[in-house]
């Protein structure tokens, strides 16, 4: 997003007391989580499964990656990738808004390699980080999937 001009939409949601976005073309949808099921030897940000319309979802926890603590975990963002469909457990889901990239800013102490915190934009009162859906995936999958077919 960086470098780019244009506006795009994003949905924000909160984890802990920080507020994310992402490109809502990359959400499926937005659903209350209820309790995951365990499935035996889980990746550690594996939280359990949940079926999502007929479909065992795996939910992963995205505390580890984005580097704050969901409280609640109350709701889930659904993502398709090339590895099928997945949750994401946040805490809530916040709004749908359209930025002009031309606003992102670096987020601070943030390393250039991290390709994972596009920037940071001021939206009403506070800050919210837009976050790269595709590098967040991978940070959540980075340890296998158990089959669930």
């Amino acid at each position: 997003a960086r470098g780019h001009t244009g506006l795009v939409e994003l949905l924000m949601f909160r984890v802990g007391n920080e507020r994310f976005a992402v490109e809502l073309l990359c959400v499926e949808e937005a659903i209350d989580l209820g309790e995951p099921h365990h499935v035996p030897e889980m990746p550690p940000a594996m939280l359990g499964v949940i079926t999502v319309r007929d479909t065992l979802t795996p939910v992963f926890s995205p505390d580890d990656a984005l580097g704050v603590a969901a409280v609640t975990k109350g709701a889930a963002l659904i993502f398709r990738s090339n590895r099928g469909r997945f949750a994401l457990a946040i805490d809530d889901v916040d709004d749908v808004t359209t930025l002009d990239l031309a606003q992102l800013r670096d987020a601070p102490g943030a390393d250039s390699a991290d390709s994972l915190v596009l920037g940071v934009a001021r939206n009403g009162g506070g800050i919210v980080a837009l976050v790269d859906a595709e590098a967040l995936i991978a940070a959540c999958q980075a340890m296998p999937i158990p089959e669930l077919a």
